[in-house]
């Protein structure tokens, strides 16, 4: 039998008539349908293709356009879950599976992508140009929220039966004890067929072999079938991966407060799953952040940028293209002080221009000397800076000039996160300069040379994305992260440059923990100046 795809679109619609009489709809026990899943709340929008068959127990949904399948297999004794993934490695493609297998306790039945309407009521029929479009709506309550589950549809006459067509699936959920709606996503069909998908849809390709998977926990079996938790309205494997987010942080809360990180943590988490599903150049990972509110992640951010100069000597022409390297790294050069973690203080400026000062002292002496971020914070208020309300590299470049340098660490006080009182008294002081530059912007060739010749460089990027909050691994290469003067937020200390699968990178040593990113570094794609990187470097002369 010929295919009949039927393209189906959301209208407003005309000539109301009635719910009388009408039984919630049946789906076809086999069929394809393409859609999108939309999170607005975990700033998800993910396309999917789905494949069903009830009879012959399979069924297969494509993300990101293939990028990764999960194949779900009722066959015996107790069915099976696969996923296909891809990576690049040596800017070849490969794939990679990996297959769990269903017990007795848990058996595997193919995942449907369209609610089972059977208990939900008619809230509207409508029809227009012919087409009949229905609205059918079911209220989920328990003791403290209630969740509003809504389909439409359209009934098409196929083959002399009316057969159902999906448009769009809402869930709402309002959380009665927080006040306020905490759950909100859309599955949203544009493409549907009623035959039964064909044979060759199940097979994998022939040179495709499936590794087993043994870990039985539920969060993990959420990462073999992502959509069912959109289609049941269920949470619950967010359950076991919160309690482990909790203890590797060590992190406790109550009461409300639980709630609220709670649903921050399943949002984001969310987030980061649908980012690595698709075929990226980097990966994401969910990290200590992935409870934190959007104020305290605004904290993290402290550049105070004001339009005009900021007095930098001008970058000497004679350092252009001169013989470099085609990748550094001046962690391997000896120059290699821990990655420190600036806390809820938006001082990211104070971190970067100490490590500014670390590398040209280091280039000048050949000696690593941890310099104080709190002196930073406690002595250049009169220089326009703000500790943990931000400020900027030049300001603190200026005071260094004008002081005669920065106490180490272990001789100034610790670092509190917070500002205290200047006490230089009995301190020795570190890092000398004569002035700071800025590097042509916009000049990969400029900036490679003067981190070459010079040490790190204090970089100002954009770091507000979440996709860049939860960087894990890889080049980034998040087109949505800024450049512009203006989108600017927070101060990083470049400190090298490299190549990987054809993609060039610069190496970014960032303030917020080792445990985030690469060991506390991020890898950003060098191609159109992505974050920032080349709009506004700044070093020192010694």
């Amino acid at each position: 039998m010929k295919e009949l795809w039927i393209l189906v679109c959301f209208v407003s619609t005309s000539h109301g008539l009635s719910c009388t009489g009408l039984s919630p709809p049946v789906w076809p026990k086999a069929y394809s349908v393409r859609g999108n899943i939309s999170v607005p709340m975990a700033e998800v929008e993910e396309p999917f293709m789905a494949f069903y068959d009830e009879t012959s127990g399979n069924s297969r949904i494509d993300y990101w356009g293939g990028n990764f399948k999960s194949y779900q297999s009722s066959a015996q004794p107790f069915g099976f879950l696969r996923r296909v993934t891809y990576f690049v490695k040596e800017s070849l493609l490969y794939q990679l599976c990996v297959q769990r297998n269903g017990t007795a306790a848990e058996s595997v039945e193919p995942q449907t992508v369209l609610p089972d309407l059977s208990m939900y009521t008619c809230a509207d029929v409508n029809e227009k140009d012919g087409i009949q479009t229905q609205k059918w709506s079911y209220f989920k309550t328990n003791y403290i929220s209630t969740t509003k589950l809504t389909m439409w549809l359209s009934m098409e006459l196929i083959s002399g039966a009316s057969v159902p067509s999906p448009l769009r699936f809402e869930i709402k959920e309002f959380d009665g004890i927080l006040g306020s709606v905490t759950d909100h996503y859309f599955l949203i069909y544009d493409l549907f067929s009623s035959e039964p998908p064909p044979a060759h849809v199940w097979k994998l390709d022939s040179l495709v072999t499936c590794s087993n998977f043994r870990n039985e926990r539920v969060k993990e079996m959420s990462r073999f079938n992502p959509i069912r938790e959109y289609i049941l309205n269920s949470d619950d494997y967010v359950n076991e991966a919160w309690e482990i987010h909790l203890r590797m942080y060590n992190k406790t809360y109550h009461g409300l407060e639980q709630l609220i990180r709670r649903q921050i943590f399943k949002q984001n988490r969310r987030f980061v799953f649908s980012r690595n599903r698709r075929l990226n150049e980097y990966k994401l990972k969910v990290n200590r952040f992935a409870d934190w509110s959007q104020q305290e992640l605004d904290s993290l951010r402290g550049r105070k940028f004001l339009p005009g100069g900021n007095n930098a000597s001008v970058f000497p022409e004679e350092l252009m293209y001169k013989d470099i390297p085609t990748h550094l790294d001046w962690r391997k050069r000896g120059f290699d002080v821990p990655v420190k973690d600036q806390g809820m203080c938006g001082n990211g400026w104070a971190f970067a221009s100490a490590g500014v000062l670390e590398g040209a002292n280091f280039i000048r002496t050949g000696t690593s000397v941890d310099m104080s971020v709190q002196a930073l914070m406690d002595c250049t208020w009169n220089y326009g800076n703000e500790g943990c309300d931000g400020g900027d590299d030049f300001r603190t470049f200026q005071w260094v000039k004008h002081s005669g340098g920065l106490p180490a660490s272990d001789s100034y006080e610790p670092y509190k996160r917070d500002e205290g009182y200047c006490r230089l008294e009995h301190t020795v002081l570190y890092g000398r300069i004569k002035g700071y530059l800025n590097v042509l912007p916009n000049d990969s060739t400029a900036l490679r040379e003067a981190l070459f010749h010079n040490g790190p460089i204090s970089v100002p990027v954009h770091s507000s994305l979440k996709s860049f909050i939860f960087y894990s691994s890889r080049v980034y290469s998040d087109p949505a992260c800024l450049s512009r003067q203006e989108d600017l937020d927070h101060y990083a200390l470049l400190t090298g440059y490299g190549s990987l699968n054809g993609k060039d990178y610069w190496i970014v040593k960032n303030s917020w923990s080792s445990s985030w990113g690469l060991d506390g570094y991020i890898l950003i794609a060098v191609d159109d100046n992505l974050c920032g990187v080349m709009t506004n470097p700044t070093y020192v002369i010694t």
